[in-house]
């Protein structure tokens, strides 16, 4: 579904939609390919990193995956964890 959609536009949207509607699937979603997330269009990026802080925590209780899909996204000095 997601993943085969080959608009990035459509991706986004369905993404956001996912966010809004399911936040804790789409949480799992993304984490789920946190290491892919790389290769996404800029677009799906961008509202990863929305989805991110949306549910973010404070630095000393996040989650591994979102740390990870962070680095994967942000380049290195824009980082501070």
């Amino acid at each position: 579904a997601l993943a085969s959609e080959q608009d990035a536009s459509a991706r986004r949207n369905a993404f956001v939609m996912l966010c809004l509607c399911g936040t804790e699937r789409a949480v799992a979603y993304l984490l789920s390919n946190a290491e892919r997330v790389m290769e996404w269009p800029d677009l799906l990026q961008m509202a990863a990193v929305d989805l991110i802080r949306k549910v973010c925590r404070p630095p000393n209780r996040a989650d591994k995956g979102s740390a990870s899909c962070r680095r994967n996204i942000l380049p290195a000095p824009l980082i501070a964890e």
